[in-house]
């Protein structure tokens, strides 16, 4: 499932079972609230997809054998609720006007590029050539 095929009402409604249903905050943090036995969600929505959530809330151990997550018999209503709300939850990067895009590589991406670049001076190859 793409996450084209999630609605703003399904999204709702995954939120709903999320906040009341199954009680997800007591766990995990959205934000500045929620519990941290689980990993934080606020952000989830950038770094995981539709397919991998739908199979985690289906069976989370099959994905991590040792996760402390319970397995729910979720419906799979539900399963496509919770994960268009999931989907929902993303941070955006503040960028300044100044800084442009340059604020949103990291650090150490010149330096990584650099390496094996052929540069006459690179420590991070091993020194000068």
């Amino acid at each position: 499932m793409s996450s084209k095929d999630f609605t703003a009402e399904i999204a709702a409604l995954g939120k709903q079972l999320y906040e009341v249903k199954y009680q997800c905050q007591a766990c995990h943090t959205i934000g500045s609230s929620g519990g941290y036995v689980g990993p934080a969600f606020t952000n989830v929505g950038n770094w995981l997809n539709p397919a991998w959530i739908e199979a985690w809330l289906r069976n989370p151990q099959a994905l991590i054998p040792d996760t402390i997550e319970p397995r729910h018999e979720f419906p799979e209503s539900e399963i496509k609720a919770l994960t268009a709300y999931l989907l929902t939850l993303k941070q955006t990067a503040p960028v300044s006007r100044r800084a442009g895009r340059a604020s949103l590589r990291p650090a150490y991406a010149g330096s990584a590029l650099r390496r094996g670049s052929g540069s006459s001076t690179s420590s991070a190859t091993g020194g000068a050539k």
